[in-house]
């Protein structure tokens, strides 16, 4: 089965309860980036989700996301445009911003 309609099957799948929005969304921002699945089953969302939880400061949050998106980018699952309103929208977001 395939509880998330990700693709990918459950038994495989490494976040079986994916975030399924059809854009990438960093912190509260829409990023405009399709929101595609590796070969894990995990989503470009479920992998921000994983740097915004252990966020520390807004400076090492956007690098974190930057780091994802060259690996993202070099796996052929985004493009380089892709990548740079990643960058954009992390940068943007309130991640790590002191309150």
């Amino acid at each position: 089965s395939d509880l998330d309609g990700d693709g990918i099957i459950d038994g495989i799948d490494e976040n079986p309860l994916s975030d399924t929005r059809s854009r990438v969304v960093v912190g509260e921002w829409d990023s405009g980036v399709m929101n595609v699945v590796d070969a894990k089953g995990r989503t470009v969302n479920d992998l921000i989700a994983v740097l915004e939880r252990k966020v520390v400061d807004h400076g090492r949050f956007v690098e974190d996301v930057v780091k994802l998106a060259k690996i993202l980018e070099n796996e052929g699952l985004i493009t380089n445009k892709d990548a740079a309103a990643l960058k954009d929208t992390a940068a943007r977001s309130d991640m790590g911003k002191k309150k």
